[in-house]
This record gives structure tokens, C-alpha cells and sequence, in this order.
């Protein structure tokens, strides 16, 4: 979503943002921009501990804690070509790790030994033992039978409306949030009160004029002319991030070269990944220092979208991003719609505020009516 958003985002602050030295867009100087993919070599103990995690595997932070050749090389078969299940392991406070794997001792190396086989997985400590399945047939006496429950009647089951009727009501327009936002207080959606931002796309002259204006605070050093890159949009940046397999990939592939970027994702890189117990962050470096209300407004912003990275169904996510790549090259989709999308209809509401006290100053304009959705 970083990725995606970016250059709607970006018009939530000042113009030379987008120029400044110190927050380079990922879109156009990262290493996907620059098509360079190709990271450091990644061994086997980093690929652990920067994979992807599964559904039932432990955090990264039992990874650094745990990350012994054996439990490594077992965490190297389930992420194969075919291999879906989780990684497994046994406790080492529990049953010996032999009697659990049928008598096959584990090379030493962790804590507990890793199990890959799902018939032989074990559950993560602290769960609850299964009990014994009988494998001998139910005596058709000791069936317990069902009773006949009636059905409700019609009349106090609240039934949807028909779809008769849900023809006759107003269509909700497609960039329009849903009434269940993920982060929505109430069940009311934002109703925006501007008209739809023109997305400002700035040519190497005008970038170059907003870097030169901001000279004075240090920033000198984008260089336009030679490092410069065409943005590749939305699903091209995002092809890449979806085929890597582990934090250290992705780190490399929004690395600007420049120092750190509009998001930055270094915590997550190589020579991070390696320092036991550091900070796993991800710092957004997109807004101007403030000490007013937007501060606050910027960071719940910032969280929301992460909020909706990790926890947004897939179909969801997926037309977002088919509404962020529209929104690269045309008008008619900008950050007000897409804060109303991922359910900050509060700061929807703030960004439209501030958009109008710096309507001018920021040379911003609205898109005409006609060319809205």
C-alpha cells in the first residue's frame, strides 16, 4: 500500500515534498523504478528470520531467539514449490522431541526441534492436547438423533430487501467507501464536501524549481537529469514485491539509494535483520515538521494504512489498487477517496480542510464535475 498510494498521499502536503532530499518518492528513485532487483545473497539463517510468516508459525521474534541450522533448513522445505503448511516445532519444556517424531531425533541447533510433516506437527506451547480419535465404528443405538427444530416464522426473521427493491435505491458511486470501514467510529460514511482533487504531475523543470527552493534547508541533492525514472506504476512495483520471500527482498526493492525514502523500510533490511532484538519499523517520512493538529491527523493516517494492509480481505485490497492505478494517469480518484476507502472518514473530513486553507498556496485545483466518477 505504500507503494500503491504513494502519489496520493503525497498531496496531503506541501508541493516540495516531493522534491526534498530527505524523503525521496519510491516511485520514481527506489530500485524498482530503477530496475535493479537483484539484492544481496540472503543465507539461510536471514531468510528465516525475514520470511514470510503463515497462519500458526511463531513471530519473528521467537525467529531471532530460535534460528539454529536444523530449524532453518526445515523452514527452507515448507517454503518449496508445492509446500503450503506452516513450520511446526516441539516444545522443548514438553514430551522429548523423539518420542514426538515417531523416534527420530532431531539435530540439536534450537530450541525444540522443527517438525514439517503435518501428521506429525505438534502444537506451539501453551495449546491445548488434542484428544484420541476412535477408529471404531459408532453403534447406530448410541446415535444421537437431532431434533426437528421449525423454521422461524417470516414474520420475525428481518429478511433483506428483495432485489426489486434495491434497484429502486440510489446506487452508491464505486469510490465511495462501505458503511463498514475498518477504522470507521460509527456506521456513517464520509460524505465528501469538494469537489475531487487534480492530482498535481509535475515536469523535471518544475521538480527542479521545487528542489531549488528548499536549497536552503540542505536539499541539493536529486538529481533530475540523470537519476531521475519514470514512474512504472501501481501493479508493476507491486509484481515485484509479491514475488519476493522474505523483509530483506522487499527493503531492497523500495531502497532509494538516496538515504531513506518517503516510507522507509531500512529496519526490515540485511544489515538490520541481523541485529538481534532491533526495531522492526516502518517510518513515514512524507509529512513536513508540524506541532499543529495535522500531526496527529498524519499518524493516524499512517497507521490506518497499515492497519489496512495487514487486515483487508483480498478482493478488497485488490480494488483499491485497481483504484490507485487508475488515480496514476487520470483524474476522477484522489486521497480523499481513498481515505474514505480504507475507513478514515475522520481524517477524510480533516484532509478536506486542509485542502481548502492551502487551496491556493499549494496551487491545487478540483477536476471538473464531468469527469468525476
Amino acid at each position: 500500500m505504500a507503494w500503491a498510494a504513494e502519489h496520493l498521499l503525497v498531496t496531503l502536503n506541501r508541493p516540495d515534498r516531493q522534491a526534498c532530499w530527505y524523503c525521496p518518492l519510491l516511485r520514481n528513485w527506489s530500485n524498482i523504478a530503477r530496475g535493479s532487483f537483484e539484492g544481496a545473497m540472503i543465507n539461510s539463517r536471514l531468510r528465516f528470520i525475514s520470511g514470510d510468516t503463515r497462519h500458526g508459525e511463531m513471530p519473528i521474534s521467537w525467529r531471532e531467539q530460535n534460528s539454529g541450522q536444523d530449524i532453518c533448513e526445515a523452514f527452507a522445505i515448507t517454503r518449496q514449490e508445492g509446500c503450503f503448511e506452516p513450520l511446526r516445532w516441539d516444545d522443548p519444556d514438553d514430551t522429548p522431541s523423539a518420542e514426538k517424531n515417531g523416534g527420530e531425533q532431531s539435530t540439536s541447533g534450537s530450541k525444540g526441534a522443527a517438525s514439517i510433516e503435518p501428521s506429525k506437527a505438534t502444537e506451539p506451547s501453551g495449546g491445548a492436547p488434542k484428544p484420541a480419535e476412535s477408529t471404531e465404528p459408532i453403534d447406530p443405538s448410541e446415535r444421537k438423533s437431532v431434533p426437528n427444530v421449525a423454521p422461524s416464522s417470516p414474520s420475525k426473521v428481518p429478511l433483506p430487501d428483495s432485489p426489486r427493491k434495491r434497484s429502486k435505491q440510489k446506487p452508491v458511486p464505486p469510490t465511495m467507501a462501505s458503511s463498514e470501514g475498518l477504522n470507521s467510529p460509527s456506521n456513517i460514511a464520509q460524505i465528501r464536501t469538494i469537489p475531487r482533487i487534480a492530482r498535481p504531475r509535475y515536469s523535471i523543470k518544475q521538480l527542479e524549481a521545487l528542489r531549488d527552493g528548499l536549497v536552503d534547508y540542505g536539499n541539493s541533492g536529486l538529481d533530475y537529469e540523470r537519476s531521475y525514472k519514470k514512474d512504472p506504476g501501481v501493479f508493476e512495483g507491486v509484481r515485484h514485491i509479491f514475488n519476493t520471500t522474505s523483509t530483506i527482498e522487499i527493503a531492497h526493492l523500495l531502497n532509494t539509494r538516496l538515504g531513506r525514502g518517503w516510507t522507509n523500510f531500512y529496519s526490515y533490511g540485511r544489515e538490520e535483520v541481523k541485529t538481534v532484538g532491533g526495531n522492526r519499523t516502518i517510518e513515514f517520512r512524507g509529512a513536513e515538521g508540524t506541532l499543529g493538529p495535522w500531526a496527529t491527523t498524519w499518524a493516524r493516517i499512517c497507521v490506518g494504512l497499515v492497519r489496512f494492509a495487514l487486515y483487508a480481505p483480498p478482493a478488497v485490497f485488490g480494488d483499491i489498487l485497481t483504484k490507485c492505478e487508475y488515480s496514476t494517469n487520470e483524474d476522477g480518484y484522489d486521497v480523499i477517496d481513498l481515505l474514505n476507502d480504507l475507513g478514515l472518514y475522520t481524517e477524510a473530513a480533516e484532509a478536506e480542510q486542509r485542502f481548502i486553507q492551502n487551496m491556493n498556496e499549494w496551487g491545487l485545483e478540483f477536476v471538473p464535475e464531468s469527469d468525476s466518477p
